[in-house]
C-alpha cells in the first residue's frame, strides 16, 4: 500500500519527540563559514577513530546530510535538524552511539563556525581600517587661505601684526644691510690705516732730506792736512 505524502515526516517527528536529546542538539548556528572539505575531514577522522575502521557508507550519509544543511543555510533556510541526522545513523551505529557521535560533532561545528566568523570579522575590520587610513593619507585637502580684508577705498588692510613672511624678509634685509655697513666700516678703517702708513713714510723721507749730506773723505784729504 503506497504511503500518503507526509507520512515520513510525521513518523520522523514522532521519533524525535520520543527520543531524549542532549542540549547540544538545540544549538542554532550557520554551517556556511565551514567548508565542505573541512567537514569531510572532521567526519572521516572522528568516525574512523570512533568505529576503529573506515566506513564509507556511514561517512557518505553524514556528509550528504551536512551538505544539504549547509546549502539550506546558504539560501537562508533553517536546514536539516541534527536530531534527524542522529536518527538516520541509529541503524549503523546504534542509538546511543549515534546520539553521542552527532552531539559531539554538532558542538564542534558550532565552535568552528563561531571561530571562523569572528576571524573573518576581524579581517574585515582590519582591511577597512587600512583602506580608510590609506585614503586619508592620499587625499589631504590643501589649506584654504583666509580672505584678505579690504577697506572702503578698495585697498587691502594690513594686519597690525604684519605678515610673518614679510617680517622675516625685512629682518633678513636689515641683517644684510648691517653686514654691508660693517664691511664698509672695515674698508674705511683699512684705508685710514693705509693713509697713516703713507704719511709716516713721507715724514721719514723728509727728515732724511733735511740732514746735511756727509762728504766722503778723499785720499787727498790726508795729503792736504799734512
Amino acid at each position: 500500500m503506497p504511503s500518503k505524502p507526509g507520512n515520513g515526516d510525521e513518523s520522523r517527528n514522532r521519533d524525535i519527540k520520543a527520543t531524549i536529546f542532549a542540549p547540544t542538539f538545540d544549538n542554532k548556528f550557520s554551517l556556511v563559514p565551514i567548508s565542505i572539505e573541512a567537514m569531510t575531514l572532521y567526519v572521516t577522522t572522528t568516525l574512523n577513530a570512533f568505529l576503529g575502521f573506515e566506513d564509507d557508507i556511514v561517512i557518505g550519509l553524514i556528509i550528504n546530510n551536512l551538505t544539504k544543511c549547509r546549502n539550506d543555510h546558504v539560501r537562508g533556510l533553517e536546514g536539516i535538524d541534527p536530531k534527524s541526522i542522529a536518527l538516520d545513523l541509529e541503524g549503523f551505529l546504534g542509538k546511543e552511539e549515534a546520539l553521542s557521535f552527532v552531539g559531539v560533532m554538532w558542538e564542534e561545528f558550532r565552535k568552528m563556525s563561531a571561530s571562523i566568523s569572528a576571524s573573518n570579522a576581524v579581517k574585515e575590520v582590519v582591511a577597512k581600517y587600512k583602506k580608510d587610513k590609506t585614503a586619508s593619507t592620499i587625499a589631504v585637502p590643501a589649506p584654504v587661505p583666509a580672505p584678505a580684508k579690504v577697506d572702503s577705498s578698495g585697498k587691502v588692510k594690513k594686519s597690525r601684526w604684519g605678515n610673518s613672511n614679510d617680517s622675516k624678509n625685512n629682518s633678513n634685509n636689515n641683517n644684510s644691510n648691517n653686514n654691508n655697513n660693517n664691511n664698509n666700516n672695515n674698508n674705511n678703517n683699512n684705508n685710514n690705516n693705509n693713509n697713516n702708513n703713507n704719511s709716516n713714510n713721507n715724514s721719514n723721507s723728509n727728515d732724511g732730506n733735511d740732514r746735511p749730506a756727509k762728504r766722503r773723505k778723499s785720499r787727498w784729504d790726508a795729503d792736504n792736512n799734512s
